[in-house]
């Protein structure tokens, strides 16, 4: 074999090898690339699964997320399943109000949203504008702004600089407001209690429960304070 064939053959070598090795970094990185796409996308699937299959609360339970008020270590749950723009809520939410001062040291009071879109337009967006205002510690505040001006704004068309009023009158960072008002985490707040209000049978509103068994007649305040006097007497 001649000097120049050993050459030629040299260098094809070299160039198969590098061919070769060129081949195998292509196919390391195309794992590489295939196996973070795998990793994200389960994360995804995972947070998706958490927020749509995740079981909703039940009536006996109180979650991380619940709003609640009162005494945290109370023998009674009492749970309001309620929709801003039902007169029927309002009327409980007054009678809650009217005999709070004697019960709240005796009860866990946890309210849900249960926005009741079919024949109250704005119901979810005043559900959203409170977690929204949760957010900086003003979710009591909103809620009895929803109640109180029930009147005022339930026959609204253009509902959005009504409830942004109600965001300056409360001294609200409008900009976070904003933000979480279009977060994920706030409308799927309002979506699982909805779901846990489908899950606990929730025909009409308000529906409330008292350590998971459901009231009934309990819209007059007395008839409510009551129930709740005898439940406390019953739990020592």
């Amino acid at each position: 074999m001649s000097k120049k064939q050993q050459q030629r053959e040299v260098r094809a070598k070299k160039q198969a090898e590098a061919e070769a090795a060129a081949k195998r970094n292509s196919v390391i990185k195309r794992c590489v690339i295939w196996g973070m796409g795998a990793v994200l996308i389960t994360l995804v699937l995972l947070t998706i699964y958490d927020s749509v299959f995740s079981p909703p609360a039940s009536v006996d339970e109180v979650v991380e997320t619940d709003v609640i008020k009162g005494n945290p270590d109370a023998k009674l749950t009492l749970v309001e399943y309620s929709d801003f723009q039902c007169p029927a809520c309002r009327a409980q939410h007054e009678s809650i109000r009217k005999i709070w001062p004697q019960i709240k040291g005796s009860v866990r009071f946890v309210y849900r949203h249960f926005p009741l879109t079919n024949i109250h337009p704005h119901a979810i967006t005043a559900a959203r504008y409170a977690e929204a205002a949760g957010k900086q510690g003003k979710f009591w505040e909103m809620h009895d702004i929803f109640f109180d001006r029930q009147s005022q704004w339930s026959g609204v068309k253009e509902i959005k600089p009504v409830f942004d009023g109600f965001v300056t009158e409360l001294k609200l960072d409008k900009a976070q407001f904003e933000k979480d008002l279009a977060s994920e985490a706030v409308k799927n707040k309002v979506a699982a209690d909805s779901l846990s209000a489908k899950k606990a049978h929730a025909a009409s509103t308000p529906t409330l429960f008292l350590n998971g068994e459901l009231l009934r007649d309990v819209r007059d305040a007395e008839k409510l304070r009551a129930v709740i006097r005898q439940a406390v007497k019953a739990a020592g």
